[in-house]
Parts: C-alpha cells; sequence; structure tokens
C-alpha cells in the first residue's frame, strides 16, 4: 500500500514538471518575440507530431532507429562481456591487451565515423558499427570490475574441489560479475543512444537522427524539437520500464541488496 501511494506520488510530482514546463516554454515563446520558425511554440510542435505520426514517418524512422540500437548492443555484448570475463580473471592477458583498450577508448566514437564512412560508405552498417564501439568499453570495464570483486578463495576452492576452469568461469566468475555486466549494460545502452542519434545525423539515411538532421536543412524547426523531445522519451521509457527494474532484479537476484516486501 505505501508502495503504491510512494509511487502515485512520484508520477504525481513528474506530470507537475512537465506542466510546469511547458508553462514556461509558453511564457518564453511569448516573452521572446521571436518568430516561430525560430522558437515554435507547445503547439505547432504538437501539431508537426500528429502530422508526422498520420503519415507513417515517426513510426518509420522510430522502428529502424530501434532495430540498429539493438542490433548494435547485441554484437557489443556478445565481444565484451567474454573478453571482459577473460581480462578480469587473468592477470597476464590484461597486463598486454588493456594498454590498447585504454588507448582506443580514448578515442571517441564520433572520430571514428569519417573514416568509417570511407570503408563502409553511409547507411546501416556504418551506424551499427560506431554505436557498438560506444557500448563496449563500459560494458568492458565493469565486467572486468565485476569479477575482480569475486572473492578469490571461492575460485580456489572450485579448483581444490575438481572443478575446472570451465566451472570456473560459469559456476564462480559469471554469477559473481552479472550485477557489474547490467551496470555497464544500462550505462552503455545509454551511450549508445546518444551515439545512434549523433551518427544517423550525419551517416544515416533514415532514422530518428536523420529525420532531425534533415528537418534542420529544411528550416523546420518544429520538427527539430519532435525529434529531440522524442529522445528525451524514448530514453525515459527504455531506461524506467527495462532498463532500470533489469538491473534493480538482477542485484536482487544475486543478493547483493534484500528485495522489497
Amino acid at each position: 500500500m505505501n508502495e503504491t501511494y510512494s509511487t502515485n506520488k512520484r508520477w504525481l510530482r513528474g506530470v507537475i514538471s512537465f506542466v510546469v514546463l511547458l508553462a514556461i516554454w509558453q511564457i518564453s515563446y511569448l516573452l521572446a518575440n521571436f518568430p516561430a520558425t525560430l522558437y515554435p511554440p507547445p503547439l505547432n510542435v504538437l501539431h508537426e507530431l500528429i502530422l508526422l505520426g498520420k503519415k507513417g514517418i515517426l513510426l518509420e524512422y522510430f522502428l529502424d532507429s530501434m532495430l540498429r540500437l539493438l542490433i548494435a548492443a547485441s554484437i557489443s555484448f556478445a565481444l565484451s562481456i567474454p573478453l571482459g570475463l577473460i581480462l578480469g580473471y587473468s592477470s597476464k592477458i590484461a597486463d598486454m591487451v588493456l594498454p590498447f583498450i585504454n588507448f582506443f577508448q580514448s578515442i571517441a566514437d564520433m572520430a571514428w565515423l569519417p573514416i568509417v564512412i570511407f570503408w563502409l560508405g553511409y547507411g546501416t552498417k556504418t551506424i551499427i558499427l560506431v554505436v557498438a564501439y560506444t557500448v563496449f568499453f563500459p560494458v568492458l570495464f565493469n565486467t572486468i570490475l565485476g569479477v575482480k570483486q569475486v572473492p578469490k578463495n571461492m575460485i580456489n576452492a572450485i579448483l581444490v574441489l575438481g572443478g575446472t576452469r570451465k566451472h570456473v568461469l560459469f559456476n564462480i566468475l559469471l554469477p559473481g560479475a552479472i550485477p557489474n555486466i547490467v551496470t555497464g549494460i544500462r550505462v552503455g545502452v545509454g551511450y549508445a543512444f546518444r551515439s545512434l542519434i549523433a551518427g544517423e545525423m550525419i551517416a544515416g539515411t533514415n532514422g530518428l537522427g536523420y529525420m532531425i538532421f534533415d528537418a534542420q536543412r529544411s528550416s523546420l524547426t518544429q520538427r527539430v524539437v519532435v525529434g529531440m523531445i522524442l529522445m528525451g522519451i524514448i530514453w525515459l521509457v527504455l531506461d524506467r520500464f527495462y532498463l532500470k527494474p533489469f538491473e534493480k532484479a538482477t542485484i536482487e537476484r544475486w543478493g547483493m541488496v534484500e528485495k522489497a516486501r
């Protein structure tokens, strides 16, 4: 009962904040006296949102962007988690590999975009590669951290009892690192979403980022604002209803916190 009441209060605060933000937006538009083509009021943006929805453009571009995000994240998880387990477990391999990883981590994802365009051209493959690169490092380093936090005596115990390195990997290291891995996934997807929009602006021919960039070239400011608002809403939905509950359930499952009753 108390939890439901607390949840309702949080939702109410969110709605109030949203209404206040809309009021400030409308008042600032009236006071600034800018033309609507430069600073569109809320009603103009709402009209553009409805128009794009009726044309089917929003749904099409949304699905394009989400598919790229899903593919890029899946590729990155498949590479970063196994590598993180290896580097977290073997200090010798880590000493050889981590300097190169730290070097590439310092290179921003957007810095790769021009050369990847040379290799693969404009389009989905280029965007997916850059987004996967963005996700890779947060997941990798959180996986390494999770493995290093596993007590050494647990590893030694399973080896003494006749366990193999395979048993160590799947029965000790992976379960012990899962909370950190999930945290890395949540952080990585957040970075990936921003990278996705930027990549679509530069190298895309569809998607939400491309819609924003194309609207800017056509001086459709209200459409740019629609794209910006959708970016925020999509991320809030992803984080609030998928990533955050997944992270919480994982932490509770592996005994990091006591599950709420």
